[in-house]
C-alpha cells in the first residue's frame, strides 16, 4: 500500500511517499507528479521517502525518469545507489 501526501508552499510542492511502490500504486504516483509538474504554477517538486517498505522495476524507471525534474529527500540507501549509479 502506498501513502502520499502533498504540502505547498508559495516556492515548491512536497510529495511524500510511504509504503510500497508497485504496479498498483505506481499510477497514482505517476498523476499526483504530473498534476505539480504540468501545473502553471511553477512550483519546485520534491518527492520525500518515509519508511519505503519496496519498489518495482517499473516504478524506478520512472524515478529515473524524473530525477532532473524534482529533487528527493531521504532516499533509502538502495534507491539511491539505483537512481544515481
Amino acid at each position: 500500500m502506498l501513502c502520499i501526501k502533498e504540502n505547498l508552499t508559495d516556492q515548491q510542492v512536497i510529495i511524500s511517499v510511504e509504503g510500497k511502490i508497485d504496479r498498483d500504486s505506481l499510477p497514482t504516483l505517476k498523476e499526483v507528479c504530473s498534476r505539480h509538474l504540468e501545473s502553471k504554477k511553477a512550483l519546485a517538486v520534491v518527492i520525500q521517502f518515509h519508511d519505503m517498505q519496496g519498489i518495482s522495476i517499473d516504478a524506478v524507471k520512472y524515478l529515473k525518469h524524473l530525477k532532473k525534474k524534482v529533487s528527493f529527500l531521504d532516499l533509502p540507501d538502495y534507491l539511491e545507489m539505483e537512481l544515481f549509479s
